[in-house]
C-alpha cells in the first residue's frame, strides 16, 4: 500500500481471522480428503505395483499437506488476530 493511510476494516479483518482457522481448514481437508478416498478407490480399477506405490504415496502426501496447512492457517489465524487487536487498540476501535 504506497503512502497515506493505512488500516483495516475490523469487521472484515475479525471475519477473517474466523475463517483461516475454521471454515477454510475444514474446506481444505475435506477436498484433501476426498481426493484421496478417489484416488485410494483406484484399487478397484487400477491393479499394479506402481498403482500401489501410488496409493501409498499419495496418502502419505495427503497427511503431510493436512498436517502443514493446519499449522499454516493457524498462524495465519494468529499474525490477523495479533494485526486486529494492535489496530483496535491504537484506534480505541471495537468491532
Amino acid at each position: 500500500m504506497a503512502g497515506g493511510i493505512q488500516g483495516a476494516d475490523l469487521a472484515q479483518l475479525q471475519q477473517l481471522v474466523q475463517q483461516l482457522g475454521g471454515p477454510f481448514q475444514s474446506e481444505l481437508q475435506s477436498t484433501l480428503n476426498g481426493m484421496n478416498q478417489k484416488v485410494q478407490a483406484s484399487s478397484s480399477y487400477w491393479v499394479a505395483r506402481n498403482a500401489d506405490q501410488f496409493r501409498a504415496d499419495f496418502s502419505q502426501f495427503v497427511s503431510k499437506c493436512e498436517q502443514q496447512l493446519n499449522q499454516i492457517l493457524q498462524e495465519a489465524a494468529k499474525a490477523s488476530g495479533q494485526h486486529l487487536q494492535a489496530i483496535q487498540q491504537a484506534t480505541a476501535s471495537t468491532i
